[in-house]
């Protein structure tokens, strides 16, 4: 997908298609895999769980009014956040002046003495940037500082309300209005959903509430099984190395050239709570050496036939490797013995050495096995370490900390394993995001790789990605700039593609266009049967001169077969409506807004109907060079009830 793809490709894409690829013929049990998401449809949705009410009631009845001790505890907690951060970074060196400057911690700084004025704009302004995932604040002291300013700025604007008794009770009343009107179908309602229990839960009130709410809309919502078979095109691979050989058996010094060849192959273990693995090693070595003890000279080829045992674990908190266990047989044989230098008595001493040699011969193939067990169990250990730390190091730099900064990490996360593969799940939520409401479809077919994700997930990875984000283009064959810088994936979507250049209409109707998505929730996703619909929620949109505030834009998807693979297939025109307008509520536009959308559907659909409404879904290339594998292709790909459930296989 090319820059001049326009502007709500670039925006809604990324999330929708970033993760599927093109795939071969459609396989037999995709039409099984909708029914199965399907059935999901006949969960009771928009029902209040059991004890809903009468916790909500008990919530009211138990409120406690924030008083200015509050405000002062918050404060004295960030305080002591605050001071953590500043030795951190150092404040008086130029990189940590920087770094505070970035932050605009100064506005924070000034608030942080008992009884001071609280200023909320500046405090806002902070959390913001640092919530900005940037390089560097994924370190402990910025994510505790992050936290503590957020709940300082709750309390401290919750504290400041007149009647904070009537506010209180308009928040559990409203929270049980969103929850009445089915959220499991309606984006806009579940945000409000989230937007109440995010202030209950930084308040500290209603727990009992919270929690009931948590048991409907708690539940895990991203899935991903990786099969036996993908992990060994991943990680196994054929061994051919030589090298000098060494060694010393009952007094004999030993010297010469071994060629091993083998092949390491993967095979997942049962295990609950983290994945074990067993890299295997099999294969043989042949020697060709030369033994001297005293005058004689022993000339030897040798034959080592092995194999090898490792297992390692696997958690989102640590990689582990255990000794590996080796079982070597050698077989030996004696080409030559003579006496070095010949000379005077050497056809008996050669006698006697050949005797010799013969008479220790099972001994020695034993010792030298048990040498070549300990050999290979060393080589296998180091090579197994090196390559495991260079995944942890990766797992950590191109992950979790990038996920850390952004406060995106998943919630409850556990690695498991059988003898089918691996399985990670976990609940992509912070505070005040909720999680599935259903559980989720059973993987089904012979997928490689076979993720499960619900849209609560996609909504809430993309509020910590995409919140606040703007992005522009000043010209037709220009880059599509976002800022803060996007993160890998979605830039490669923004670049313009020099092979793929604008018509000559869409040259002429080009102009300037830049959009603002919303703080909390900038794109709101919702999986029905077979359609994926995408409201991205834009605060200001201009194009050309113009300008227009606070608009939604609903893109419906549907994801198709086709000659050349799978594909999104847009449905009808992009819809637009103000932020504060609910379509299904059956009220109408007025003529000022009706008038906005019509200049506002000119520079948006006039634009998408000369690019097309199909989108071609890559194939997700793999690039490691040590791997078999070259790619993954699509296979199955279902939308319903909340789910997109997707399947692909190695190629």
């Amino acid at each position: 997908m090319t820059a001049n793809n326009g502007l709500w490709l670039g925006l809604v894409m990324f999330f929708a298609s970033s993760a599927l690829a093109q795939g071969p013929e459609l396989s037999p049990t995709v039409e099984q895999l909708r029914l199965v998401v399907a059935e999901t449809e006949k969960l009771p949705t928009g029902k209040f769980p059991p004890g809903l009410i009468q916790a909500a009631n008990d919530a009211k009845a138990n409120f406690r009014p924030l008083t200015t001790d509050d405000v002062e505890a918050a404060r004295s907690a960030l305080a002591e956040r605050s001071r953590a951060l500043e030795n951190r970074v150092g404040p008086t060196s130029s990189h940590g002046a920087a770094w505070l400057e970035f932050l605009k911690w100064n506005g924070v700084q000034k608030q942080l003495a008992p009884n001071s004025e609280v200023d909320l704009p500046a405090a806002r302004t902070a959390l913001k940037q640092l919530m900005s995932g940037a390089a560097g604040l994924e370190v402990p002291e910025a994510q505790a500082a992050a936290l503590a300013l957020e709940k300082y700025i709750d309390i401290a604007s919750f504290q400041a309300a007149k009647d904070q008794g009537a506010v209180y009770n308009k928040l559990i009343d409203d929270l049980l209005a969103n929850l009445e009107q089915n959220p499991a179908q309606s984006a806009r309602t579940l945000h409000e959903v989230e937007r109440r229990l995010d202030y209950l839960t930084s308040l500290g009130q209603a727990p009992q509430l919270i929690s009931e709410l948590n048991t409907q809309w708690g539940q895990t919502n991203f899935f991903a099984d990786a099969s036996a078979n993908l992990l060994n095109r991943l990680m196994a691979r054929p061994v051919s190395e030589v090298g000098p050989v060494t060694d010393c058996i009952l007094g004999t010094s030993i010297s010469g050239t071994g060629c091993t060849n083998g092949q390491i192959t993967v095979t997942p273990l049962d295990s609950s709570g983290v994945a074990r693995i067993r890299f295997n090693f099999t294969g043989n070595t042949q020697t060709s050496t030369v033994g001297r003890n005293g005058p004689v000279a022993i000339r030897s080829s040798g034959n080592t036939s092995f194999s090898a045992a490792k297992v390692a674990e696997l958690s989102d908190e640590y990689f582990r490797i255990y000794p590996a266990d080796v079982n070597a047989t050698t077989r030996s044989k004696t080409k030559s013995v003579t006496k070095v230098g010949g000379g005077l008595g050497a056809g008996l001493i050669e006698r006697i050495a050949r005797k010799k040699v013969a008479e220790s011969k099972n001994q020695a193939d034993a010792i030298a096995s048990d040498h070549a067990e300990d050999r290979i169990a060393a080589e296998f250990n180091e090579q197994l370490l090196e390559r495991l730390t260079d995944a942890r190091r990766r797992y950590d730099d191109r992950l979790r900390r990038k996920l850390r900064a952004r406060f995106a990490t998943p919630q409850d996360l556990v690695y498991s394993s059988n003898a089918s593969g691996v399985q990670i799940q976990g609940r992509i939520a912070r505070r005040g995001q909720v999680g599935a409401n259903s559980a989720p479809p059973a993987p089904i077919g012979a997928a490689d790789l076979m993720t499960r994700m619900h849209q609560t997930a996609a909504n809430n990875f993309a509020t910590r990605y995409l919140g606040g984000a703007k992005f522009s283009q000043s010209a037709v064959d220009a880059d599509i700039k976002m800022t803060p810088a996007p993160p890998e994936g979605l830039a490669e979507r923004l670049k313009y593609d020099p092979n793929d250049p604008p018509s000559d209409k869409r040259r002429a109707d080009f102009k300037p266009w830049s959009v603002e998505l919303r703080e909390s929730r900038p794109v709101s996703f919702t999986f029905r049967d077979n359609e994926i619909e995408i409201i991205t929620h834009a605060t200001k949109i201009t194009s050309g001169d113009e300008s227009f505030l606070n608009w939604d834009l609903v893109t419906k998807l549907v994801p198709e077969r086709s000659d050349k693979g799978w594909t999104l297939v847009r449905q009808g025109d992009i819809e637009l409506f103000p932020a504060d307008f609910d379509p299904d509520s059956g009220k109408r536009l007025n003529n000022r807004q009706l008038a906005l959308r019509s200049n506002l559907n000119k520079a948006i659909n006039n634009a998408q109907e000369e690019m097309g409404k199909v989108i071609e879904i890559d194939r997700i290339e793999i690039t490691n060079p040590e791997s078999s594998l070259n790619a993954l292709r699509t296979q199955d790909l279902a939308v319903g009830a909340g789910w997109l459930v997707g399947g692909w296989n190695a190629e």
